[in-house]
C-alpha cells in the first residue's frame, strides 16, 4: 500500500525501466500516479487499485494516473480506478496521456483504443474499510469491485478480500 496525504503516491520524474507494478493499492489526495518520462524496457502495471480522493480537471495535471511518454513498453491491464469526482461521467478521469486527454478504463475506451492498455480493467468503488487518510483501511468489503477484478480472477490491491489464510 502507497499511500499519501496530499499528492501524489508515485511520481516518477526519471526514465522508468522495467518496473513491475503487481497487487498493489496506491491511494492518494489528488493524481496518484504520474509518468513523466519513457517507459523503457519491459513494464507492467498490473491487479492494482488506484484510488483518488479527489482530481482535477481531464488532463495531464488533473487525472489519476499519468503516462505522459508513451505506452510502448508497457503491460497494464486488471486494475481498479475510482475516485469521487468526475466530470461528465464515472470513471471519465481515471487515466491520462500526453496530448490526449481522458478516458474511462476498459475496451473500447480512448485509453485502450490508442495504446491497447487496460481492456480488462474497470472503474468503481473498492469499498474500502476506511477511506479516510486518519484512519485509512484498504481491506475490502463484501461488494467490492476489486473482488475478481485482477488478471487471472484474483482480487485487485494490495490486500485481498476474506480471511488472511497466511
Amino acid at each position: 500500500v502507497i499511500a499519501s496525504n496530499s499528492g501524489r503516491a508515485i511520481y516518477a520524474l526519471n526514465t522508468v525501466r522495467d518496473a513491475k507494478f503487481r497487487n498493489n493499492t496506491f491511494y492518494g489526495g489528488g493524481q496518484t500516479i504520474r509518468f513523466d518520462e519513457p517507459l523503457l524496457g519491459s513494464n507492467e502495471f498490473t491487479s492494482n487499485i488506484v484510488y483518488s480522493r479527489s482530481v482535477g480537471s481531464p488532463s495531464a495535471t488533473g487525472c489519476q494516473t499519468v503516462w505522459m511518454n508513451g505506452t510502448s513498453n508497457l503491460v497494464s491491464n486488471g486494475n481498479l480506478f475510482f475516485t469521487p469526482s468526475y466530470s461528465s461521467s464515472p470513471g471519465d478521469r481515471s487515466l491520462s496521456w500526453c496530448c490526449y486527454g481522458s478516458s474511462k478504463p476498459g475496451a473500447g475506451q480512448g485509453w485502450h483504443q490508442r495504446t491497447g492498455q487496460d481492456a480488462n480493467s474497470v472503474y468503481g468503488s473498492p469499498l474500502f474499510t476506511d477511506s479516510t487518510f486518519a484512519s485509512f483501511d484498504p481491506t475490502l468489503r463484501p461488494g467490492s469491485r476489486a473482488i475478481g477484478a485482477a488478471l487471472g480472477g484474483g482480487d485487485a490491491g494490495a490486500i485481498p478480500y476474506g480471511p488472511d489464510l497466511v
